[in-house]
């Protein structure tokens, strides 16, 4: 650190003999130049954080392309799990209804038999009034088979019932998935 500024450098060593003989001066000169010093050390320290600023910006810069990268990649996954969901559901659907068809119709079948077995029954009592006995055991076979398939169709009811609330919570979760969608 020189005690001389461009200025005395021109040759003027009178100056400088005048800071050398007043203790004062040369102090305040000194304690100038000391204050220049520590000015240009922040200037340098600040530097020094520009540059950590630039780098925390970068990394910052990176994780947020990183969570961008997350969420894109999560939305991709859950279209997939959602397409898969509504496909399963369609395919529970479908299977439900069929089985719901295939009851349904074992049972107009069965019910069919039934009402052809009773009428049948009731001809062949007429036919048969002097066979009361085997007749009313017929009857009475009849009349309890009429009875089971009454249950069966009850349960039968009650299963269609069951179905068609199950369809309906159905459309109700593929209308919560659309709207979620």
């Amino acid at each position: 650190m020189s005690l001389v500024t461009p200025s005395h450098q021109a040759g003027d060593m009178t100056v400088l003999m005048d800071l050398l003989a007043d203790p004062t001066k040369l102090q305040a000169r000194l304690d100038q130049l000391k204050r220049a010093e520590d000015s240009a050390k922040e200037q340098i320290a600040l530097a020094g954080s520009a540059s950590e600023i630039v780098q925390l910006r970068a990394e910052i810069e990176q994780l947020h392309q990183q969570a961008k990268d997350a969420v894109a990649n999560a939305q991709v996954e859950g279209e997939a799990i959602i397409t898969e969901a509504n496909q399963e559901a369609a395919n529970v659907v479908a299977d439900a209804e069929a089985e719901a068809s295939q009851i349904k119709q074992a049972a107009e079948d069965e019910k069919q038999r039934a009402d052809t077995m009773l009428s049948d029954a009731r001809a062949e009592a007429t036919a048969v009034s002097r066979d009361r006995n085997a007749l009313s055991a017929l009857t009475t076979q009849c009349d309890q088979h009429e009875k089971q398939l009454q249950q069966r169709a009850d349960a039968l009811d009650i299963q269609e019932q069951e179905l068609t609330e199950e369809k309906s919570k159905l459309a109700r979760v593929r209308e919560l998935i659309s709207q979620v969608v």
